[in-house]
This record gives structure tokens, sequence and C-alpha cells, in this order.
């Protein structure tokens, strides 16, 4: 800090990181700043639309029969 007053230089033309260096506490602040990027929903949505979803018939249906044959349990996690 002397040898930089020597030479003309005061605290006050150095920046505010400097000062905190030539304090003794070697702390020097820095801000960084992040980038938020917004994701648009058309991302999250299915390709496939809803009506061609509802149409393809992915099975059978359970008839009378088969559906006395199961249990409580069973039934109510179909």
């Amino acid at each position: 800090m002397f040898a930089l007053l020597a030479k003309g230089i005061t605290r006050r033309s150095l920046p505010r990181a400097a000062t905190f260096a030539l304090s003794g506490t070697n702390m020097t602040r820095s801000f960084t700043a992040t980038q938020t990027v917004a994701m648009p929903l058309a991302e999250f949505r299915d390709t496939v639309s809803r009506q061609k979803r509802t149409d393809e018939s992915v099975g059978r249906s359970w008839s009378a029969t088969e559906l006395r044959r199961k249990n409580y349990e069973d039934l109510h996690k179909l």
C-alpha cells in the first residue's frame, strides 16, 4: 500500500476489488450472472395427437365372467 502511495496511486483511484486486496484481507468480490433459458411447453407435449391415441385399440375388453373370477384388490388395480 505504501509503495502505491509513493507512486501517486490513491485508494480512491483503484477499483473496489483492489482496495479489498490492499487492505490485507485478501478478499475480492466477484459477481456473476446466470442465464435462464426459457423452455417452451411444446417440448413436453406428445407428438401423437389425443384423437389418434384414443382411437388405437390396445387390447380386448374383459368379459363379465372373467371379472367375476377376480378378487377385490385385483379389480381395483384395473
